[in-house]
């Protein structure tokens, strides 16, 4: 079963940390998806709050220009979890 990496989550958090902006979002890619899990920064909360019903939902929010996109070469990345299945 693919995840995302350790040293995944460390590039992450260092590019997360220099960015010194709360309403960044970093969010790593893999063979130019966007992948997960985004780091979001307090300032784009109300953001993703409000987009519950929105069409777009959260990846409008993350499309945002405020997001900096990290390549990684891990493709756990944007493997798809979205039901209990899917983790088998």
């Amino acid at each position: 079963m693919a995840r995302s990496r350790a040293t995944t989550l460390q590039a992450l958090l260092a590019m997360f940390d220099g960015a010194g902006h709360v309403h960044r979002v970093v969010r790593p890619t893999f063979g130019g998806r966007g992948g997960h899990p985004p780091l979001v920064g307090r300032g784009r909360f109300p953001a993703l709050v409000a987009c519950t019903h929105a069409p777009g939902g959260a990846r409008d929010v993350l499309r945002s220009e405020d997001t900096i996109d990290l390549a990684v070469d891990d493709p756990g990345v944007v493997r798809d979890v979205d039901l209990p299945e899917d983790l088998a």
